[in-house]
């Protein structure tokens, strides 16, 4: 690279072709990411049907991937990036266990004392169901963390997260 030190003109060139380089890759990793979202929404259409017939307790197998799939916002659930990078799975994994995470249930358990807004604990069941043999394992239900007791003067309700108990549930789910 000595040929560089003198030559205004070749790191120019080399500038410019590194900078192509990075807009190729993130075009790239652009264009999977979007595949990867259009694979999954076709996944959980064809899994979503089956959340009717979710009965018993739920078990989830040690050998599969995990995806846990929101059906209220139709997307990831953020408790998916809480479960261990061990049991993540992704809609391209050939074994996987979908959790789909249903409408949420809200208990109104206070009342703010200025604003008068409610504060609620928040319910969610799952429905559990293995891909690609598309069969129902069982539902289990999370309780979210209990809203706040105080907080800033603001309108609105205030809600429990679930998030996190979520995660655990799914965890514990496992053998």
């Amino acid at each position: 690279m000595s040929w560089l030190r003198g030559d205004p003109l070749a790191k120019a060139l080399v500038g410019v072709l590194v900078a192509a380089g990075v807009v190729l890759i993130t075009i790239f990793l652009v264009e999977r990411a979007a595949r990867e979202r259009e694979v999954e929404r076709a996944l959980i259409a064809q899994v979503s049907r089956l959340a009717g017939d979710c009965e018993g307790a739920a078990l989830i197998p040690s050998e599969r991937k995990i995806l846990v799939w929101d059906t209220a916002e139709n997307k990831m659930s953020a408790a998916q990036s809480r479960l261990s990078d061990t049991v993540q799975g992704s809609a391209s994994d050939p074994l996987l266990t979908i959790v789909m995470v249903l409408p949420e249930r809200r208990e109104q358990v206070g009342t703010y004392s200025v604003s008068n807004a409610p504060a609620y604990r928040v319910y969610v069941d799952v429905c559990v169901v293995l891909w690609p043999e598309r069969r129902t394992v069982g539902q289990a239900s999370a309780v979210s963390e209990e809203p706040p007791s105080s907080r800033v003067v603001q309108e609105g309700p205030e809600y429990g997260d679930p998030t996190e108990h979520l995660a655990e549930l799914i965890e514990s789910l496992r053998p």
